[in-house]
C-alpha cells in the first residue's frame, strides 16, 4: 500500500525508470480519442465503465449493475476498467455493486480506479 500522491508518483517513476511522469487529469483523459494513441482498429477491446454520480438504487445503482452484467456477458470486451468519480451514496447498495464487480472479475480482468472524488461508502 502506498499513501499520498507524492509516494505514488515516486514509486511509479522508479518502476518505469523515468525522472518524471507526464500526468493527465481525468477531464483531459476522457477526451483522448483512440486513434491518437494507435488503437482505433484493435481487435481486443477494454470496456471503460464510468461511475460519476451518487450511488443509490433510484439514481444510478441498477443502471451500473446492468452495465457490468452486459460487459461481463459480452465477448467483445477482453477486460474492464471501472472509473469511479462519486460523492458516495447508499452503503447497502455499494455492497450489491461490490458483489457484481467481483462476479465480473471472475470472468474478465478488472481494474478499478478513482478519479477526482471517491467518497462515502
Amino acid at each position: 500500500m502506498v499513501d499520498g500522491d507524492s509516494k505514488v508518483i515516486t514509486s511509479l517513476n522508479k518502476r518505469f525508470g523515468v525522472k518524471s511522469l507526464n500526468l493527465v487529469y481525468s477531464r483531459e483523459y476522457s477526451l483522448v480519442r483512440k486513434w491518437t494513441v494507435g488503437i482505433s482498429r484493435s481487435k481486443e477491446v477494454i470496456a471503460l465503465i464510468r461511475l460519476s454520480k451518487t450511488i443509490n438504487r433510484k439514481i444510478i445503482g441498477q443502471e451500473f449493475i446492468d452495465k457490468i452484467r452486459e460487459v461481463g456477458d459480452s465477448t467483445k470486451f477482453k477486460a474492464v476498467n471501472i472509473r469511479i468519480d462519486s460523492l458516495g451514496g447508499d452503503v447497502l447498495y455499494y455492497s450489491s455493486l461490490w458483489t457484481e464487480i467481483r462476479s465480473l472479475a471472475a470472468k474478465k480482468p478488472v481494474i478499478a480506479s478513482w478519479s477526482d472524488l471517491a467518497m462515502g461508502a
